[in-house]
């Protein structure tokens, strides 16, 4: 019995020095084309993306599901840290979406803030979350009146693809989850949901953007950028 115990104990120990080593090995940062690490921080990188494939937003109206596209959307973002001894972080400083065809999309003033955390095991793609995700579906499902503000945090997919893509949600055993927006109601303080009208509680989200290489000017050559 007592060998049986030094035993266990010693495989616990072993195991918990394979976690420990697993955990320091998956640490990873977002680099440029020739694999430097990207700078981070109040004067950090800043990368474009544009949508491949359309954007969009589905949500039920008066009892039938409705799914605007944007066709045209570009997102730019701030890389704020690059450390490997913390999470990943950075900021949506800007975003857009056109030629949608059941809404226009307008977006709040503020900046989602994007979080990947470290020790992720894929070496292909790792799964972050987009906070504070604001927009206004304008005459959703061009219904006059339906004015329906959406909020909430996004999972985003981002994956070493060539370009980098950045894809919303997440994908596990074939079910995409973490891309649904709930409608901030009218009665919230702030909010530009039409008062009165029968918004739905909640969006989904889809679509793909990929690393814009016209506009990432300060990556080296050669172009383009990973996390690993």
């Amino acid at each position: 019995m007592r060998l049986f115990g030094r035993v266990g104990l010693l495989a616990v120990v072993a195991s918990l020095a394979l976690v420990v080593t697993a955990g320091a090995a998956s640490a990873y940062q977002f680099k440029d084309g020739d694999g430097t690490a990207m700078k981070a921080g109040r004067l950090g990188e800043n990368m474009n993306f544009v949508n491949s494939g359309s954007i969009d937003l589905t949500a039920t109206i008066l009892g039938n599901p409705t799914t605007n596209h944007c066709n045209k959307a570009s997102i730019g973002a701030q890389l704020t840290n690059n450390l490997t001894s913390a999470p990943l972080l950075g900021y949506v400083r800007h975003q857009l979406y056109s030629q949608c065809d059941a809404a226009k999309i307008y977006v709040a003033d503020k900046a989602p803030q994007l979080v990947i955390t470290q020790g992720q095991a894929s070496a292909t793609q790792k799964v972050g979350t987009l906070k504070n995700v604001d927009v206004l579906a304008f005459k959703l499902g061009n219904q006059a009146g339906f004015n329906c503000e959406f909020r909430g945090n996004i999972n985003v997919t981002v994956k070493n693809t060539s370009p980098m893509s950045i894809e919303i949600g997440r994908v596990l055993h074939g079910v995409r989850s973490g891309n649904v927006l709930t409608l901030y109601d009218s009665t919230q303080p702030g909010s530009e949901t039409q008062a009165g009208a029968p918004c739905p509680d909640s969006g989904v989200v889809d679509g793909t953007f990929v690393l814009d290489g016209h506009s990432a000017n300060s990556l080296t050559t050669p172009f383009g950028a990973t996390i690993g």
